[in-house]
């Protein structure tokens, strides 16, 4: 009986989790290894001993990865035929700029994310000033270092 309880207390707590993904995709994170612990619960004995025979167990198991794998194979299949390429024409000119216009050891600050692109693709070593990335600091003492 005591099995039973915990299997539908970790069932209960599995659809929670699948819920909050649901509303908060950043929570799939708490899904995904809860989902695979109950999906390894299929091979139990205790619980689908029901089924029948080992060999009728097994069959079933392997049907319903086989099912689970079809539909991964999909899933992987649409995703690499999604091809795009990022194009930011302001920044992409901006690196030219700084790869033509500047020394090697010229330090740039600005925006995070800008940041990032320059270090990337210039190899500039970069500075990020908290400023630029809080807008309640920009404002803070009533100026502006835009």
């Amino acid at each position: 009986m005591r099995l039973h309880g915990s299997m539908v207390y970790h069932s209960l707590q599995l659809v929670a989790f699948t819920v909050l993904a649901v509303l908060i995709m950043r929570l799939k994170l708490f899904l995904t290894p809860h989902m695979c612990i109950m999906a390894s619960l299929i091979c139990s004995k205790q619980l689908f001993g029901w089924i029948g025979e080992k060999f009728k167990h097994q069959a079933v198991v392997f049907v319903i990865l086989a099912i689970m794998a079809i539909q991964g194979v999909a899933n992987l299949q649409a995703q690499w035929a999604v091809i795009g390429e990022f194009s930011n024409l302001p920044q992409e000119e901006l690196l030219d700029w700084i790869q033509e216009n500047s020394q090697p050891d010229s330090v740039f600050a600005d925006a995070m994310p800008t940041m990032a692109s320059v270090k990337l693709s210039t190899g500039r070593p970069i500075v990020n000033h908290p400023h630029y990335e809080d807008a309640g600091l920009r404002t803070s003492y009533g100026n502006t270092l835009y």
